[in-house]
């Protein structure tokens, strides 16, 4: 999934900051794009349609965070967060 983002974001020639983040504790959040906006988290789950934020992901960094499923992955794939 993440491959396939960021050869959209080449092929859109987007210039976006990517990674992953995770804390010394375990909170991690699959991957990263650091945008004009701001930090956008994503987490990438095919099974489960929950979504569990870390607790310090909203006060350290703000961000929103999307949760990507087998319903929703399409558009992950298709389009940019701008």
């Amino acid at each position: 999934m993440v491959a396939e983002r960021r050869k959209l974001i080449l092929y859109q020639r987007l210039y976006v900051h990517s990674c992953f983040w995770r804390t010394y504790s375990g909170a991690e959040i699959d991957y990263l794009e650091e945008i004009k906006n701001g930090p956008v988290g994503f987490e990438i789950k095919m099974t489960q349609s929950k979504l569990r934020k870390p607790r310090f992901w909203k006060t350290e960094y703000g961000g929103e965070i999307k949760l990507i499923t087998r319903d929703s992955y399409f558009d992950f794939l298709l389009k940019n967060n701008d």
